[in-house]
Parts: C-alpha cells; sequence; structure tokens
C-alpha cells in the first residue's frame, strides 16, 4: 500500500513538472515572439522617414499578427506607427474613437517621444476631420510631453506639430499665430538638421507677412529664403517661391519690378510647358498676370488671365478682378454682377473658418492649464498639512514657514488666474467687438455700393441725353465741339511748352479718347476697333486734331521720325495704305 502511494506521489510530481516546462517554453516562446515583433516594428520605424512607402508595406505584411498579438505593448506599437505612416502617405487615418485607446496607452506606459507622437497624431486626424480647434488642443497637449533638454527627444516630430498648427492657424487666416508656429517649425529644423526645412520655415513666414498686409517683411524674408536655397545648390526651390516677391510688389504698384520677378519665375522654376501653362496646382500665378495687365491698364489681358483664374475655383479673387476691370470700362451690369459675387464669395470665406472657436480653443487651453496647476498645488498643501501634523510640534517653527511660503505661492497663483481670466475677458470682448465693427463695415460698403451704382446710372442717363444732342448735329458742328473742348486746348497748350515741361497723363489721354468718342463715334470706333499699338492710337488722335509731326512728337514724348513711322504703322492698318502723309486726310475721310 506505502508502495503504491510512492508510485502515485512520483507521477503527479513527474505530471506537474512536465507541465512546468510547458508552461516555461511557452512563454519563452511567446517573449521571443514579442522580441522579434519589436526588432521589426523598430526596423520599420527607423526608415519611415526617407522610405514611407516600403515602412508602410512593411506593417501590412506583419500587420494582421501584430494587431492581434497577446502583447499589448506589441499591438499598440504596431497601431501607433500606421498611424504614423498613413499620415505621412496622406492616407485615412483612424478615427479618434479608435486612436483615443492609443493615445490613452501611451499617456500612461509611453516615453516623453510616444507620448508627443501620439497626441500629434490625433491632431492630425482632427486635421483630417477639419476640426481646427480640437486638432489645435491635440497639438498642443504633445508639445507639454517634448523634453528639449534631452539629447533624445524627436526633433523631427517637433517641428511636425509646430508645422501642422501653423497649417491650421493659417486655413483659419489666424497670420500672426501662423507665424510664431512657423517661426519654431523653422528653429526645430535648423536643430534637427533640416535644412531645406529651416529655409521653407523661413518663407512660410514671408507668406504670411504677405496674407498680414506686410508687404515690406514679405520680401525681407522671401529673399532671404531665396538667397539661403542658392547657396545650398536648391536653385528649382529658389524660384519656386518667387510668387510672394512679385505678388508684394503688384500690391506696392511696382508693376516693372514685379514683371522682372515672373519673368524669372517662368524662366528659372520649372513649373511652365512649352504652352507657357503652370504646373497644377499652382495655378494662382493667373491673378498675378491679371493684376499686373490690369495696372498696365492692358483690359483685355487681365481679363483673360482673370477668367482663366476662375476656371480654377479662385472665385472671390476672380470676382475682385473682373469688378475692377468692369468697373474701369464702365460696364454697369457686370459691375452689379461682380459686386455682388465678391460679396457672396467673402460671406463664403467668413462663415467656412473656425477662427472664433480656434482662438477660443487656445484660450481655454491656457486657462485650463493654469487651473491644473492650482489644483496640483492645492493638493501638494493638503499633503504637506498631513505630514506636518505626523511629524509634530518638534519641528512646528519649520512647518509654519512651510506653511507660510506655500500660501505665498498659492496667493501668486490666485493672482495670476485672476489676470488671465481677466485677459480672456477682455479679448472675449474685444473679439466680439471686432465682429460688430465688421457687420457694420460689411452694411457701410453695401450702402456705398448701392449710391455708386445709383450715381453710375445717373451719369449713364445724362451721358446718353448728350450723345442723342450730338448725334443730331452736323459733321462739321460735332468737329468744332472737338476742337473746341477744354481737353485739345490743353492739349495744343502744352505743345507750346518746352519740351521738358509738362507731358499728358493717363487722365488727359482718356478725356482726350472720351471727347472724341462722342463727337466723332465713327472716327473713334475705327481707329479702336483695330490691333495699335498704344502710340500709334495716340498718333492718329492728334493727327486728326490736325497737328504736325513736331507737335505731336512733344505730346507722345519721342522723336518726329518716330510719330512718321507710327503714321505708316497706323495707316497701313487702318486704309492699308503705306505712306505716313495721307493719314490725316483718310481719317478725315471716315
Amino acid at each position: 500500500m506505502q508502495q503504491e502511494n510512492f508510485k502515485i506521489k512520483k507521477m503527479k510530481k513527474g505530471i506537474f513538472l512536465l507541465f512546468t516546462l510547458i508552461a516555461c517554453a511557452l512563454v519563452l516562446a511567446s517573449c521571443t515572439q514579442s522580441t522579434g515583433y519589436m526588432r521589426k516594428l523598430q526596423q520599420v520605424d527607423s526608415m519611415m522617414e526617407n522610405n514611407p512607402q516600403a515602412a508602410y508595406d512593411s506593417l501590412c505584411l506583419y500587420g494582421k499578427e501584430m494587431e492581434r498579438s497577446k502583447s499589448q505593448k506589441i499591438s499598440m506599437r504596431y497601431r501607433l506607427l500606421m498611424a504614423k505612416v498613413e499620415n505621412k502617405l496622406y492616407l485615412d487615418m483612424p478615427s479618434d474613437s479608435a486612436f483615443q485607446e492609443v493615445v490613452d496607452y501611451y499617456e500612461s506606459k509611453g516615453t516623453s517621444n510616444d507620448k508627443m507622437t501620439a497626441h500629434y497624431l490625433m491632431g492630425c486626424i482632427y486635421r483630417d476631420q477639419q476640426d481646427a480647434p480640437k486638432a489645435i488642443s491635440s497639438y498642443r497637449e504633445a508639445l507639454e510631453f517634448a523634453d528639449t533638454l534631452s539629447h533624445e527627444c524627436d526633433y523631427l516630430i517637433l517641428l511636425s506639430i509646430y508645422g501642422q498648427m501653423a497649417d491650421v492657424f493659417r486655413m483659419q487666416y489666424l497670420h500672426q499665430e501662423a507665424i510664431k508656429a512657423f517661426q519654431k517649425y523653422s528653429y526645430y529644423s535648423f536643430r534637427a538638421n533640416k535644412t531645406d526645412e529651416y529655409i521653407r520655415g523661413i518663407a512660410f513666414m514671408a507668406a504670411e507677412y504677405y496674407e498680414q498686409g506686410d508687404t515690406l517683411k514679405a520680401i525681407r524674408y522671401t529673399e532671404k529664403a531665396h538667397q539661403l536655397y542658392l547657396q545650398h545648390g536648391m536653385r528649382k526651390e529658389a524660384f519656386e517661391i518667387y510668387p510672394k516677391l512679385y505678388f508684394a510688389c503688384l500690391y506696392r504698384s511696382q508693376y516693372q519690378k514685379a514683371h522682372s520677378y515672373m519673368l524669372q519665375y517662368e524662366k528659372e522654376s520649372g513649373l511652365f510647358d512649352k504652352h507657357n501653362n503652370i504646373a497644377e496646382g499652382r495655378e494662382h500665378y493667373y491673378k498675378a498676370k491679371g493684376m499686373y495687365y490690369l495696372g498696365m491698364n492692358q483690359l483685355d489681358s487681365a481679363l483673360y488671365y482673370y477668367r482663366k483664374l476662375g476656371n480654377y475655383g479662385y472665385r472671390y479673387e476672380t470676382a475682385q478682378g473682373l469688378l475692377e476691370i468692369y468697373g474701369k470700362l464702365g460696364n454697369n451690369d457686370s459691375i452689379q454682377k461682380y459686386s455682388k459675387l465678391c460679396e457672396h464669395e467673402m460671406d463664403r470665406i467668413l462663415n467656412s473658418t473656425q477662427a472664433e472657436a480656434t482662438i477660443q480653443a487656445l484660450s481655454l487651453y491656457n486657462y485650463s492649464n493654469l487651473q491644473k496647476e492650482i489644483n496640483e498645488e492645492k493638493i501638494r498643501k493638503e499633503r504637506n498639512k498631513y505630514v506636518l501634523t505626523i511629524i509634530g510640534i518638534a519641528i512646528f517653527l519649520f512647518l509654519f514657514y512651510l506653511v507660510y511660503r506655500h500660501k505665498q505661492i498659492y496667493k501668486r497663483m490666485s493672482d495670476r488666474l485672476s489676470e488671465v481670466g481677466e485677459s480672456y475677458l477682455q479679448t472675449f470682448k474685444k473679439m466680439e467687438d471686432a465682429q460688430d465693427e465688421l457687420n457694420t463695415l460689411l452694411k457701410d460698403k453695401n450702402l456705398l455700393i448701392e449710391k455708386k451704382q445709383e450715381q453710375i446710372s445717373s451719369l449713364t442717363e445724362e451721358l446718353q441725353g448728350y450723345k442723342e444732342e450730338i448725334s443730331k448735329m452736323n459733321k462739321s458742328e460735332r468737329k468744332m465741339i472737338l476742337m473746341t473742348s477744354n481737353i485739345v486746348e490743353s492739349f495744343n497748350e502744352m505743345t507750346s511748352m518746352k519740351r521738358n515741361s509738362k507731358k499728358p497723363g493717363n487722365k488727359d489721354w482718356k478725356e482726350l479718347y472720351a471727347i472724341l468718342q462722342q463727337s466723332q463715334p465713327q472716327v473713334y470706333e475705327r481707329i479702336s476697333s483695330c490691333k495699335l499699338s498704344s502710340q500709334e492710337l495716340q498718333v492718329c488722335v492728334l493727327t486728326y486734331l490736325g497737328m504736325d509731326n513736331t507737335k505731336i512728337s512733344i505730346l507722345v514724348d519721342t522723336t518726329a521720325k518716330t510719330v512718321c513711322n507710327a503714321k505708316q504703322k497706323a495707316n497701313s492698318k487702318l486704309f492699308n495704305c503705306n505712306t505716313a502723309t495721307s493719314l490725316y486726310e483718310n481719317l478725315l475721310s471716315i
């Protein structure tokens, strides 16, 4: 009996040992597998910056195994890296609710870089959802975990955070906040030895200064970025940033300087085909062409480029340009049409932004941070009181000092909280006042447009009356009206002065053309319908007024020989006659 019991005990011991060995083997296998997965994930992370597509392919290859892994550490690392590479490749990222599990995990178990990365990617998810306030809040939370004093700090993620924040601010027209973010972006790009990103940050700041209306700083920062690109052998990039230069010059009415930059841009950027069409996504360039030709008063060319701009979805800017063109042409129907369209598109732009909510998110974030500090201070205070009670009277004086010190800190924090709260309320009131001012300005704008439209309509009727009255006169009477007009007399007076004296300006020429159109509509229609150069048109009109070549050369500011050549070209285009002398008789015969 004893022998049998001994055998049973020995058998049980053997079975227990066997199960123990199996369990150890399984644990060892699991650990080995986990170690292998973690090594693969580290390799994927290391190739992500230079070859994100290869990283994505690798994750897809082992994805199902890793996601189903019993190791939470493996599955969470896989989900973090998958979201990271999806963001780099502009693929659909997980929902915010699904990714929150990853954020929570790294909040409790991750390194400072892990926490920063998780919150950054959550911000990118909100960015794709077009929720600007939540995106900014997540980016700011990510910055809290950035340990810039550590040599292991991930500066690539840090500069990406500031870059994404700047983009969100830019899309909400918060240009000052965007400039601050781009400054940080450029700074951390420098620390990460990312020269191209460092220069790009400077170029981005130039763009925001331009959008803010500070064209001098826009030019200065763009020129700085241009020189840095050239110094580092990035010639193509150096000229791709030229739009900021020529747009800034155009807004400063420096048309020749702007034109010079535009020609360099077309030649050096590599963005234009043989037909001089710009690459896809860069069609905003056509606005610059329209602005230039508008500034040079070449309205047909300006009209062409603004309509071309409209084909690529720039509705407000197109309407704005066309309104200005038709304003110069005096086309009342078009003025009314594009004035309303401008107003409509501006309302659409204002309604589509989340600027107010984004500012509020920033303010609330700062406020809640300060409140958290105060709460933590309260907890520390209570804990210290408890410790003081346990220690006893022996260290009473020391405890009294500590309590006094903490009361002073609490007071300073409370004062700071009150100050921030007051600042928040003041900022909120300023924002409301600004909104009221904007509404008032929009209302005043509408009233002004109405008034101007009524004025234009009245003047149009008055002008029509004059036209009807003149149409009843015979040819000689209309010619007399022309020759005795104040503007013609003014032109004659200019010819009697010295050559370096006053010359007719654009306003004078416009007035002369207008009186010619009024008194001699057939002559004006004939010469204006033909493709004459600006100089040839001027020479034709002055010739019709009976002026000789000397007088014409004074008014046109050229030589008599050039006047003669212009007469010959105009005579050829108008009457198919290759002489200069017969131009006057031909004009009279119209």
